[in-house]
């Protein structure tokens, strides 16, 4: 019985592990630059929610920002489909602390896009009712 001993293990063995990286962060340790296509779709977002450019909850027209009802994996989703408010910022930190506002909005924003689209086609691009 016979044996191959192998000699050279400078491509199969690492004796330190690669240090893992922040993914926002390039080699260079600089910040990442939004995706142009991203960039765009942030552009370009609009709202089944609202017809005015006023604070959906206060009114105001002043200091606005452009809030997506589903944050996290389906906020790119909420830009497509139009499931965007305008919040000043005072009520856009409010939203974010709240928790029951942010529910709120996110059931005013199904209802709005049921009656739009329908309920099969949220549950299929969404994957859950609130």
């Amino acid at each position: 019985m016979s044996f191959n001993v192998v000699t050279d293990l400078s491509n199969s063995f690492h004796p330190y592990p690669k240090q893992k990286r922040d993914r926002k962060q390039d080699r260079n340790g600089q910040i990442k630059q939004k995706s142009n296509k991203l960039a765009n779709k942030e552009r370009k977002r609009f709202s089944i929610l609202q017809s005015k450019k006023e604070c959906f909850i206060c009114k105001s027209m002043v200091n606005l920002d452009k809030h997506e009802a589903f944050g996290g994996c389906n906020r790119q989703k909420s830009m497509e489909w139009g499931l965007v408010y305008y919040l000043c910022r005072g009520c856009h930190r409010e939203v974010e602390d709240d928790e029951n506002m942010k529910r709120k909005l996110k059931v005013y924003a199904q209802g709005k896009f049921n009656m739009k689209y329908g309920a099969e086609l949220f549950l299929k691009e969404f994957g859950k009712r609130i």
